[in-house]
């Protein structure tokens, strides 16, 4: 178990890996190295900060998490590792599955242009059905930054939505950098290791 000192030594050491970027009056944030650091990492910290995470968000609700949804290649890694640590939290005999969300353009008809990209779970051939349906999801995001942020909140909309049916979201970060701006209220909170706004 860490302790608090060590645990915000850490965090203070990610947030110096931080870069900002000036592009006139915009702001751009280079994540590189805090990926690196905080996702790859193999002395701890890593394993610190993912156990932090599950046990903000399995504090927040009695009832448990059965999937972690991912995407990218570090998306995949963090997932990983957040269901891990689910699964030890939650203790024998319950399994967090992982799923990974895949973008992908449905075929054009003739004469109609292409429709807009949807994303859908990477699934098997013996998996039919809705695989959310009822379930509540962690959707392991690695760094939610204003670049990045449309397009999570349009990933967590498919896993929130009819075709998904899953029964609850939450977003689970290293990092949340910059102000992240929206259309509507969201409902989705993001717990998120360094919050940098």
């Amino acid at each position: 178990e860490p302790k608090p000192f060590d645990f915000e030594c850490a965090r203070l050491e990610l947030l110096k890996l931080l870069e900002l970027r000036r592009d006139g009056d915009q702001v751009s944030y280079d994540v590189r190295d805090i990926l690196r650091r905080a996702i790859l990492d193999h002395d701890g910290m890593a394993t610190m900060f993912v156990h932090e995470l599950v046990r903000r968000v399995t504090r927040q609700t009695a009832k448990r998490y059965d999937m972690v949804a991912t995407i990218g290649e570090y998306g995949a890694i963090f997932g990983a590792r957040i269901a891990d640590a689910l699964i030890v939290n939650y203790g024998q005999g319950h399994d967090v599955a992982q799923r990974f969300l895949e973008l992908f353009t449905p075929a054009a008809t003739d004469g109609v242009p292409h429709p807009l990209p949807e994303y859908r779970l990477q699934r098997t051939r013996s998996e039919k059905g809705y695989l959310l349906s009822g379930k509540r999801v962690v959707f392991a995001v690695p760094i939610v930054t204003p670049e990045t942020w449309p397009e999570v909140l349009q990933q967590a909309a498919f896993l929130r939505s009819e075709q998904a049916n899953s029964a609850e979201v939450c977003i689970v970060a290293i990092a949340r950098i910059g102000r992240l701006e929206t259309d509507a209220p969201t409902g989705l909170t993001i717990n998120a290791i360094i919050d940098f706004r």
